[in-house]
């Protein structure tokens, strides 16, 4: 997989000039052959068109507008050829859920989304650019317009399970429904100008009276619905996110049945004016027509990540694969097929970055906690929030440590279930990391600009590479020579010991740009057994790869 350091040193002995911590990327052995000239990058998974769909909805335009919360925008999507663009622009795009004012009213076509992480309900109007409707709304969630030509707007928050109406026309002040034991979510109206909406966590759907705030249980019995949709006939749909179900109740009271299965979490769901049904497979950025007929679902808008992030090489069932970090859980990819496998949503990962060996992952989550899995089952090994600012994570092969970045720290350190235990200091904004051998790393130095080596038994440093531009992700080849990424630059450049720089790709979308991501989230490089480089562009969400022939 990654050349050994011992194996390079017998070979380049002859080299007594160079130290011995560049030897291993010298090419002054004459013996030493080239690698043949890269190809062009090749998309191994596209990952989809947006990053992550939730909420959705119909527009009077016969479209459907959706929030890709995590890309930070509201899309909307042509349901006959499944296009999809941009309807509110990042970052003010970022939302949970979604409702449009409906034709032959003062407000068509105007879009109301609310910001659970900002506290806001936003709006924008045909033409505009969003602008803040509710400010100081703090975990509000859900948001509906009526279907008749009133067009009132309402939206609820789960921090007090309060219901509002909220003004968009005319900017006053939200009216107080109802305030109740409901947490409301992904709700929408009937035809009979009643609410629906799911009581998170419990297993029931209620309507609700929007004059008088007066609740009826509408269905019980539908798993954990988190989003509700009606069709005209009163035929109630809502997902559960546990299970991936899709239930339909024949209308208020009638008996519910299971429709159609997918692999959780599915977040909302919309009904569109002829009846047809559409579910959002929020974490493989997914949006998914279900004949209601037979349960059977056509992917739309097709997808399998949110925004791969770090890149380890590693096996999955039997075979070659990729370990990919994504911040909707970590999964694997083969390399041959380019076959996508989730882990059960269950023990999601939400994580920036991912390591692994044949027993365990490793998966830094975005919240800073450093998370260890045993592969055989799936169970918890430690869980640590034993350092602040982690980026870059790898797993050594050797024993099952979990080595990590500190970024804000300039520490390379190992994580264990007691805490963290520092192997070098004095790194510049260290931000990811790749084995080099059974016993050192190498570090890109974000901040630094360079890749330095770190030895793990003693925490040694050698400056490997220097003069860089803000490298994020980092591999050694099977020549020796030693890849990095260079968002700043969009190129993927492999460099020699010497300085020599070949530019293996460019005008590549490396960074996490608009994404609801930290700044210095990082990509991520891998090389497989044959000496491809795989490498990740969180903005693109696709993993490609460029063939570079064998040394």
């Amino acid at each position: 997989m990654i050349t050994s350091v011992s194996a390079m040193r017998a070979k380049l002995l002859g080299c007594a000039a160079i130290s011995v911590a560049l030897a291993a990327l010298s090419a002054c052995d004459s013996g030493t052959k080239q690698a043949a000239a890269p190809s062009a990058p090749k998309v191994l998974v596209n990952g989809g068109a947006a990053h992550g769909l939730e909420g959705l909805t119909f527009g009077p335009d016969g479209m459907i507008y959706a929030t890709s919360g995590f890309g930070n925008v509201i899309v909307k999507v042509d349901p006959a050829s499944g296009a999809v663009s941009t309807a509110a622009p990042p970052p003010d795009g970022e939302g949970d859920d979604i409702a449009v004012g409906p034709a032959n009213t003062p407000v068509a076509g105007w879009l109301v989304w609310t910001s659970p992480p900002h506290g806001k309900i936003m709006m924008q109007k045909p033409g505009g650019q969003p602008e803040v409707l509710v400010d100081n709304a703090p975990n509000v969630n859900p948001v509906a317009v009526t279907r008749d030509g009133s067009a009132r707007f309402f939206a609820a928050q789960r921090s007090d399970n309060t219901l509002w109406e909220i003004y968009p026309f005319d900017k006053k002040e939200p009216r107080l429904v109802v305030k109740s034991e409901v947490m409301m979510n992904g709700f929408d109206f009937g035809p009979d100008g009643k609410l629906y909406a799911p009581w998170q966590g419990k297993d029931e759907i209620r309507q609700v009276d929007i004059d008088t705030g007066a609740m009826t249980v509408a269905a019980k019995g539908v798993g954990l619905p988190v989003g509700v949709d009606v069709d005209s006939k009163g035929n109630i749909y809502s997902v559960d996110s546990t299970s991936g179900e899709l239930w339909v109740t024949a209308g208020a009271g009638g008996p519910s049945k299971v429709l159609a299965k997918y692999q959780a979490p599915l977040d909302n769901v919309t009904v569109g004016p002829d009846d047809k049904v559409y579910v959002t497979a929020v974490a493989d950025s997914r949006l998914i027509n279900v004949d209601t007929a037979t349960g059977a679902g056509k992917d739309i808008v097709p997808g399998s990540l949110v925004a791969p992030f770090t890149l380890t090489l590693t096996k999955f069932e039997g075979r070659d694969a990729l370990l990919v970090a994504d911040p909707f859980g970590h999964r694997f990819v083969d390399l041959a097929s380019g076959k996508v496998t989730r882990s059960d949503w269950g023990i999601r990962t939400m994580g920036l970055a991912a390591g692994a060996n044949d027993a365990l992952v490793a998966v830094l989550l975005q919240n800073g906690r450093v998370k260890k899995l045993d592969r055989s089952n799936d169970a918890t090994v430690f869980d640590s929030e034993a350092i602040d600012g982690a980026r870059g994570l790898v797993v050594v092969a050797a024993n099952g440590d979990v080595i990590v970045a500190d970024t804000k720290g300039g520490k390379l350190v190992k994580v264990t279930a007691e805490g963290a235990q520092t192997i070098a200091e004095g790194l510049r904004g260290p931000s990811a990391l790749a084995l080099d051998g059974a016993d050192a790393v190498l570090v890109a130095e974000t901040e630094g600009g360079a890749v330095t080596q770190v030895k793990l038994a003693d925490g040694a440093k050698t400056e490997v590479l220097k003069g860089l531009d803000k490298p994020t992700s980092v591999a050694r080849l099977k020549d020796g020579r030693i890849a990095v990424t260079e968002p700043g630059l969009g190129t993927v450049a492999a460099i020699d010991a010497k300085g020599a720089r070949t530019v293996l790709a460019k005008d590549m979308k490396l960074g996490v740009g608009t994404l609801r991501a930290p700044a210095d989230a990082t990509n991520g490089l891998a090389v497989g057994p044959d000496g491809a480089l795989y490498v990740s562009s969180p903005m693109d969400n696709t993993i490609s790869v460029i063939a570079l022939g064998k040394p």
